[in-house]
């Protein structure tokens, strides 16, 4: 569904786990990164689309300056409190 797929996860045990289960598919066009996942990835940018799966509590700038400028989005689950989120 799409031509190239970058994953960011901060943890590195979630990390290494989502690694191992890749390498046991047959994509080739997932790129993984055990990185700040507010910082993104500055040196992969412009995306067209940034698709954070948790809930936070704000986004940064350094995040939203990655958007392509041509109509990039960024969906996310804002974090209102600990224990409530809005989509």
């Amino acid at each position: 569904l799409c031509e190239k797929l970058y994953v960011v996860e901060e943890n590195k045990e979630l990390f290494k786990l989502l690694e191992d289960n890749i390498k046991n598919t047959d994509n080739t066009n997932i790129s993984l990164f055990n990185n700040n996942l507010l910082d993104g990835l500055v040196d992969k940018a412009p995306y067209n689309l940034i698709i954070i799966d948790g809930p936070i509590f704000k986004i940064t700038d350094t995040l939203k300056r990655q958007l392509a400028s041509n109509g990039g989005r960024l969906i996310y689950i804002k974090k209102i409190y600990d224990n409530l989120g809005k989509a």
